[in-house]
């Protein structure tokens, strides 16, 4: 996933904007080393907790990204962790690579691997307050999010409680299809005062058959659905 960063102050959601070259990228832990042959204006690189990934492989991952020059946005997955005290030992070691910024998921695991079963329930541990990792990623699902049919009232009730509590946010999304739905979706959310920067996140170039084996990889579900949906009306060139 290449996301980017997009920061709109107001309900003026359709204007059209300059460019913008805050880049991310997303990547599993074995690809690391390929971080330094990106170009300079991907700064943000987002390690995904792929179901079955060792933590050692995600903070392994956040050191090498660090050692590259780039900032390790790793994905800290509620229902892999086992209880507080594995959150704490993470979140050293994390620190310990100068992590400032983490992406809280749920997580699309069938079986809970402990304790926690949501991000909000990782929050009140307050072990980020207590090791200093305030700014952090929530993730917003502008196609719906088939784990939670609460989603937007998940995250609504994640923002107010980290607002409350001296957190900085940020939303991001996995890849999107449909550039109305996501519209729709930013437009709604700062109807209810939304007011975090939103990061909205696009595909790279890539084959129908690597789209949707990435989208299986990471966890796109319903992106995944949009893809099916559409993929008889994408033409050859918009994905090879």
């Amino acid at each position: 996933m290449i996301a980017e960063a997009l920061s709109i102050p107001g309900p003026f959601l359709r204007e059209a904007r300059a460019p913008c070259t805050n880049w991310s990228l997303e990547i599993v832990p074995k690809h690391a080393e390929s971080v330094r042959d990106l170009p300079q204006d991907i700064r943000e690189i987002y390690i995904t907790m792929v179901p079955g990934t060792p933590w050692v492989d995600v903070i392994a991952a956040a050191r090498t990204v660090h050692r590259l020059g780039r900032s390790p946005i790793p994905n800290i997955t509620a229902r892999s962790i086992p209880d507080t005290a594995s959150l704490e030992q993470l979140l050293l070691q994390l620190k310990e690579f100068r992590v400032e910024q983490a992406l809280l998921i749920g997580g699309g695991i069938p079986e809970l691997a402990g304790e926690f079963t949501s991000v909000l329930e990782l929050l009140q541990t307050e072990l980020f307050e207590k090791h200093g990792l305030l700014d952090l990623d929530l993730a917003g699902h502008p196609e719906g999010n088939p784990e939670d049919p609460h989603a937007e009232q998940s995250l609504l009730d994640k923002l107010t409680w980290g607002r409350e509590h001296g957190f900085s946010f940020r939303i991001v999304t996995q890849w999107c299809f449909d550039a109305d739905t996501v519209n729709d979706w930013i437009f709604r959310l700062r109807e209810l005062g939304v007011t975090e920067p939103l990061h909205i996140g696009v595909p790279g170039p890539a084959t129908m058959k690597t789209l949707m084996r990435f989208a299986s990889l990471c966890g796109v579900k319903a992106s995944a659905t949009v893809l099916r949906k559409q993929g008889l009306h994408l033409t050859p060139g918009c994905c090879s």
